[in-house]
Formats: C-alpha cells, structure tokens, sequence
C-alpha cells in the first residue's frame, strides 16, 4: 500500500491531526456554541496571518497587524437573533474595517503602500468573509452544529478520494498552471466520495424530513458536485498562492503537516456554500 500510495500515510496522519485540533472546538458546540464561534474566530485570525504573512514574501510593505481585526465582525454576531440579519451586519462590519485599516496603512505609507493594502483587503475578505457564516450557522440555523461538521468533513473526504483517484487514474491535468499534481481522475474520484459524504450526512440527519430516498439522492448529488468543486477550487487557490511565493507550507503550526491553512484551505469555500444549503434547506423542511 505505502508503495503504491507514496503520500497516503501522511494524509492519514494529517487528517487525524486536523480532527484533533478541531475536535475540542467543534465538539464544546454541543452545549456552548458560543465557546465554537470563538474558537473558529481565532482559527480564523491565525489563518489570515499565515496567508499575509507568506504573501509578504512578494509584498513586505503588507501589514500583518491587520489579522486580529476580523475576530470584531465574526464575534459581532453574538448580539443579533437572525441568521441573514447576523450575516449582513458582519459583512458590512467587516467591510467598513478592511476600508478604515487600508486607509489607516496608506497614510503609513503614501502611495507605496497601495499594492499591499488592496492585497490585505483581499486576504481579510477571503478568510474573514468565509467564517463570518460561523457564529449565524450555529447560532440561528436548525441543526448547525451537524451542518458546520458536514463542511468540515467534506474537504476531508474529498481529499482523500482525489488522491486515490489521482493515483490510479490520474493522467491528464486539470490546472498545470495552479497545481501540477491535480487531474481528472481525482477530480472525479474526490466528487465521488463528497456525494458519498452527502447521502450519508442526508440519509442520517434528513431521514425524518417528508423526502423520499430518491429525492435524498438527487440533494446528494447536487451538492456533493458543489461542495467537490469548491473544496478543489480553495485547493487550488492555496497552491496557486504558493507556487506565486514559493514556498511549500503557510506555517508550521502543525509539526510536519504544515500550517492550519494547509489544512483549512478548502474549507474556506465551502463553508459558505453549506450556509447557503443549510438555510434553504431548513426553510423548505420547516
């Protein structure tokens, strides 16, 4: 097996890491969902001073002071009673920091520092943006908790299906220019197991719902295609990052598996789209 599949071992491994870290955070969800929401605001925090700070490697002038300031929109949430309404307010909260702390940064640093500043904004946005679903999934969704977990496993599961499915079926490429490694084997085996992912998580949670086992699996279907293809893209997103700033890890946080956006990368895009299915779903089953 390790011959045939020389990095398996080390997924696996990474992969149980990446439980654990998560594991405390997500599981005190069960009684204090707000201990959650903290917990991932700070996850975020150190996330977006990962990609600043590798980013900083082709922008010095980038400032890295910026990443705490997101915890404020993704904590904002905790005074609202509406999932969209706690949404919005974090958008628009988030917006008007980014908007305040580039100004701030140009005043620091004159015209020069205009690259880095719209660079910061769009790090802040792209990590900040994502996790701000956190706190109204949680806290004003029907079944978050099962909903937040179903959009942490999924990158998992598809990661280790494209793997495999690169190994054995890999030939061509998909995106040579973002991620070498990447092909349409494991594109398609990866989408294979989040459907998979999907019709278990639906059969298991949905099954009181007034859905038949046929419907259930066109949901399934639907949305392991989705969630597949945004995992893969945050994916390539990260490697793209990378290889723009040559390094191999965002961090190392995580000995020998490099760092929590390594790790997270994927779950950056899909987190929202699971917001999306949880409130249009929770709507419909109402």
């Amino acid at each position: 097996m390790s011959g045939r599949f020389p990095g398996l071992l080390p997924r696996v491994k990474g992969g149980a890491v990446y439980f654990l870290i998560l594991a405390a955070g997500v599981g005190a969800g069960i009684w204090v969902p707000y201990i959650t929401v903290l917990f991932f605001a700070l996850i975020a925090v150190l996330m977006c001073y990962e990609l600043l700070h590798v980013m900083q490697l082709k922008r010095p002038e980038l400032p890295l002071w910026l990443a705490p300031l997101g915890i404020v929109p993704l904590m904002s949430v905790l005074f609202l009673s509406r999932a969209t309404d706690a949404l919005v307010w974090s958008y628009l909260l988030l917006a008007l920091m980014t908007i305040l702390a580039s100004i701030i940064h140009l005043i620091r640093t004159g015209p020069e520092g205009l690259s880095g500043a719209t660079a910061a904004a769009a790090a802040l946005f792209y990590v900040f943006g994502s996790f701000s679903v956190v706190g109204p999934l949680l806290l004003y969704v029907p079944r978050g908790l099962r909903w937040l977990l179903l959009a942490l496993l999924a990158p998992a599961v598809c990661d280790v299906f494209a793997y495999i499915g690169g190994i054995l079926f890999g030939k061509r490429r998909i995106v040579p220019r973002l991620s070498p490694k990447k092909t349409w084997g494991g594109t398609v085996a990866g989408t294979i197991g989040a459907v998979l992912l999907c019709l278990t998580a639906f059969l298991t949670f949905l099954r009181q719902a007034e859905l038949s086992f046929l419907q259930i699996m066109l949901l399934a279907l639907v949305t392991g295609v989705c969630l597949s293809l945004f995992a893969q893209t945050g994916d390539w997103i990260a490697s793209a990052v990378k290889r723009f700033t040559g390094v191999k890890d965002f961090s190392r946080i995580i000995p020998g598996h490099g760092g929590l956006f390594d790790r997270l990368d994927s779950f950056l895009t899909v987190l929202p789209v699971v917001f999306l299915l949880a409130l249009w779903l929770e709507r419909i089953l109402a």
